[in-house]
């Protein structure tokens, strides 16, 4: 045979056969997976500090309530007085009531021109005097003011708001006070009234002849004040006449 011709060395390498395997290129497509070894992107917030400023003012002064276009004198004992108008209209107009009345004695100083801030009502009325209301009876009412006639406590040492009237010390007891109306109306003997004073009254002083009973009690007053006066633009201290006593 030919094939035995062949020697055997060249036979073997005759019939080697060198297999090459095609290089295989694989792309891979969408997101690759994320590895447990990597972060996951954080998200920086930017940071800004508060700051606390007051509200702006008309004049700039910080806390202002209002402004008072004159001065309001410190309440004496000599009638009616222009702060405590002021603090007798603002407790009526912010608890409703229909009649208050405070000692003048309550005041402490004067509420100068200018702007008005919370610090300056608390000098002017520095007591925690807790509002005090009961429910009263025409009768009832008018039987307060000649008792206070009587005392002759009524012109010189209290202050009233949502009533108006006049007394003459020199009439007999029981008829000194007259032209009594509240809210503008005469007043009714059998009409119920909301009458607002000072725990300090109403407990017992030379104001009452003895412990109101009845009463409920509310925030101090200095508070309504504060908060009556913010909503007002400007105060002046004017006098209506609000009450007259005579011959006192």
């Amino acid at each position: 045979m030919i094939l035995a011709l062949i020697p055997s060395s060249v036979l073997a390498a005759k019939c080697q056969v060198t297999v090459t395997a095609p290089a295989v290129t694989v792309t891979a497509t969408g997101t690759a997976p994320v590895s447990s070894t990597t972060a996951l992107p954080t998200k920086t917030v930017p940071t800004t500090s508060a700051t606390t400023s007051a509200l702006p003012t008309a004049t700039g002064t910080p806390g202002q309530l209002t402004v008072a276009t004159a001065e309001f004198p410190k309440c004496g004992y000599n009638g009616e007085c222009a702060e405590g108008d002021s603090l007798g209209d603002c407790v009526n107009a912010e608890m409703n009531l229909d009649v208050f009345w405070v000692n003048s004695g309550a005041f402490s100083a004067s509420i100068p021109a200018g702007p008005v801030t919370a610090d300056t009502i608390k000098k002017a009325f520095p007591h925690d005097d807790a509002l005090s209301v009961v429910s009263w009876t025409g009768e009832r009412l008018k039987q307060h003011l000649e008792f206070l006639a009587v005392n002759k406590s009524l012109g010189k040492y209290v202050q009233w708001g949502g009533i108006r009237f006049t007394c003459d010390i020199s009439k007999p007891s029981g008829q000194m006070c007259y032209d009594i109306t509240v809210a503008g109306k005469a007043l009714d003997a059998a009409t119920t009234y909301k009458v607002g004073s000072s725990d300090y009254l109403t407990k017992g002083s030379r104001y009452v002849p003895g412990p109101v009973e009845g009463v409920t009690l509310y925030k101090p007053l200095g508070e309504y004040w504060v908060s009556c006066l913010a909503k007002k633009s400007s105060v002046s201290p004017t006098l209506d006449g609000r009450f007259k006593v005579l011959n006192e």
